[in-house]
């Protein structure tokens, strides 16, 4: 299966197995566009890299997740995902709270950036020190409320945040003297803050949530007896394909056009980004050896935006059901076809384009 890329976009093409069990070619397209300080409009990035497997920022039993493999079968929402930092405010480096925010389309999401704060006990329940000045904080959720009771000297009483067991600040049912000065995360929901390390607070950030978390391990469906029996190795029935959509739910939305208008609060050093999302929209054709092609558009999917580099890389993708098998492809097209090279490639000639005439073919 030949790829023919006539666009300037990154493009890849692999098949995959729809829920049904049904085969399906996936294409995708992918592009970075930089906005340098003090400028307004786009310019073409460095090329894009395609994500493999899943990055992590450490080991990836214990850390943060970054970025997931570009290689999912199909998103029914736009992720748009953050990867930097929070900043202190520029205006007063003694500051020790702040809110940062995104505004992308629907979304609008808003936490509290608190400087560093260990727990504190009192005559009854807990409370937080006063924080230190703010400092740059990694947007992931290594950086948020979560973890898991490590302290706890029995194995089999240790509890896990279930939203998030890698970020810090909770330890379920472990001793109170060794509670007493840990850490408290940087990051908190403003409508639900820390108030206690036993409480499973929300866990908020602008990255990317486990695949085992909740909420998103829910839509994975069920993997019992009869799963086994009925319908193994396909996905179960109950299998939502939300699931494939790696941001945090109020961090997805409809697929973007173009235009968009983004703002990010405190997420640069200067405190303020607005932009209009780029635009990636390329037509696809699927040509079979034999038969009718296929066409399709690509919607934009994933939005990755590094505030600290001014880049925002878009992936749009699109799932192509086969009417047969992926070997009876001859070659997938991105961008423009024109009528010329449909009507070469329908008499079995070679396309000349500064000729705008089949080679073989008449004067």
């Amino acid at each position: 299966m030949l790829i023919d890329n006539r666009t300037t976009r990154s493009a890849r093409a692999w098949p995959t197995t729809l829920a049904d069990g049904s085969e399906a070619l996936v294409v995708a397209a992918k592009a970075t566009f930089e906005q340098p300080l003090g400028t307004t409009t786009w310019r073409a990035g460095r090329p894009p890299t395609w994500i493999e497997a899943d990055v992590f920022t450490g080991d990836p039993a214990t850390s943060a997740p970054l970025l997931e493999t570009d290689f999912t079968p199909t998103k029914p929402a736009c992720d748009v995902i953050i990867i930097g930092h929070a900043h202190p405010l520029a205006a007063d480096p003694y500051a020790t709270r702040c809110i940062a925010g995104l505004r992308c389309g629907p979304i609008d999401k808003a936490w509290a950036v608190v400087g560093e704060r260990t727990w504190q006990r009192r005559l009854f329940g807990w409370r937080a020190s006063e924080p230190t000045p703010l400092t740059r904080v990694p947007l992931h959720y290594g950086s948020a409320f979560g973890g898991m009771d490590v302290l706890h000297p029995d194995h089999t009483r240790r509890r896990m945040h279930q939203g998030n067991p890698i970020g810090f600040g909770f330890f379920g049912d472990a001793p109170k003297d060794l509670i007493t000065g840990q850490v408290l995360p940087a990051f908190e929901a403003i409508e639900d803050p820390p108030r206690s390390p036993e409480v499973e607070h929300r866990a908020v950030a602008a990255g990317v949530i486990g695949r085992g978390w909740i909420p998103r391990r829910a839509l994975a469906g069920t993997y019992d007896e009869a799963w086994q029996e009925q319908r193994a190795p396909f996905l179960p029935a109950d299998f939502s394909p939300r699931y494939f959509n790696s941001a945090p739910p109020d961090q997805q939305m409809p697929f973007p056009v173009g235009g968009e208008v983004v703002d990010l609060a405190n997420l640069t050093a200067d405190g303020w980004w607005t932009f209009a999302l780029p635009t990636l929209n390329e037509a696809v054709e699927v040509f079979p050896i034999r038969g009718e092609s296929l066409s399709a558009a690509l919607v934009v999917d994933t939005v990755v935006i590094e505030p600290d580099a001014r880049r925002v890389t878009l992936t749009a993708r699109a799932a192509i059901p086969l009417p047969g098998e992926i070997e009876e492809i001859e070659r997938v097209v991105v961008g423009p076809v024109s009528a010329g090279w449909r009507t070469a490639r329908r008499l079995g000639k070679r396309w000349r384009p500064h000729t705008a005439t089949p080679a073989g073919a008449g004067p």
